[in-house]
């Protein structure tokens, strides 16, 4: 899908999701089409037409076109603007606010849900889920290795493959304000990789692919440590050979208990940090949520 279209003026606020008054709502439908006046659906994509349409939606929001609180398109508009059903709709507005993207309330419009670039991430599981998925307007990701190679031993037993088996392995160099900020490993199972391409990835997070091919991600087991950056590491990242950096390693798992990704992290340490809050509790410091 293509985004375009110039930026909008401030969007009335609705108080749900009938709208406001007409002539606020004709103004509003105005500015919408106009927004979104470059976007279509592309029938031939692999991508579903709800996935398409978060997409397009989710490039306004990172822009900064759609800035924090400001009203989306409801329903019925979305379904105006790019020709789809309620329901392709809704499930487009569901991923938006399932990545935290948009806010819903119960009688209340749905509102972009963005505040700029984080360099910080805090210590929930969506968050880590999540990797880094929302780091701001600024932020940009090159994808610089894709293709499908043998699983090392260390890959396939984390993926619970043999040895020697088809995976499918991505190198993705995360920039903000041009600068390096991340470099992500991943290996997924053949069979899960074949169904999405590099241009994926560098759309949206493994997450955002997952949810659309119907994978459901229950949990994960993660360990951080401190490394220095060498060889290839050190080069991509644009530090000097030897920098420290922040590693995290992580398989992720589905419902039924099989890994689905196997991911290696490594951040700027003058870049990035990691924030867990904690409080004290019969005794104990628990993590809160």
């Amino acid at each position: 899908m293509r985004g375009g279209g110039r930026a909008a003026a401030p969007l009335p606020v609705a108080t749900g999701e009938e709208g406001p008054s007409a002539a606020a709502a004709a103004a509003a439908a105005a500015d919408f089409a106009a927004m979104f006046a470059g976007a279509r659906i592309e029938p031939g994509s692999p991508n579903p037409r709800w996935f398409q349409i978060y997409l397009a939606i989710r490039e306004k929001i990172l822009a900064g076109v759609l800035r924090n609180g400001d009203r989306l398109p409801s329903e019925a508009e979305i379904g105006a603007l790019f020709g789809v059903s309620r329901i392709t709709a809704r499930r487009a507005v569901a991923e938006l606010v399932a990545t935290g993207l948009a806010t819903r309330r119960r009688g209340q419009a749905t509102t972009a849900s963005f505040q700029g670039t984080r360099q910080r991430q805090r210590g929930s599981i969506e968050d880590l889920l999540e990797n880094l998925l929302i780091l701001g307007g600024r932020t940009s990701v090159t994808v610089t290795e894709f293709g499908y190679v043998p699983a090392s031993p260390a890959v396939a037993a984390a993926l619970e493959v043999a040895a020697g088996a088809e995976v499918q392995h991505a190198l993705r160099i995360r920039h903000e304000d041009g600068q390096p900020l991340s470099l992500i490993e991943t290996h997924i199972p053949a069979a899960i990789g074949r169904r999405f391409d590099r241009r994926d990835l560098e759309q949206v997070s493994l997450q955002a692919i997952f949810r659309r091919l119907g994978i459901r991600v229950a949990r994960a087991e993660q360990s951080f440590s401190a490394c220095a950056a060498l060889g290839r590491d050190a080069r991509l990242l644009g530090v000097a050979a030897g920098s420290p950096v922040f590693r995290i390693s992580r398989v992720v798992y589905d419902e039924d208990g099989q890994p689905v990704e196997y991911v290696t992290a490594l951040y700027r340490s003058d870049r990035y940090e990691y924030q867990m809050s904690l409080v004290r509790s019969g005794g104990r410091w628990t993590r809160r949520s």
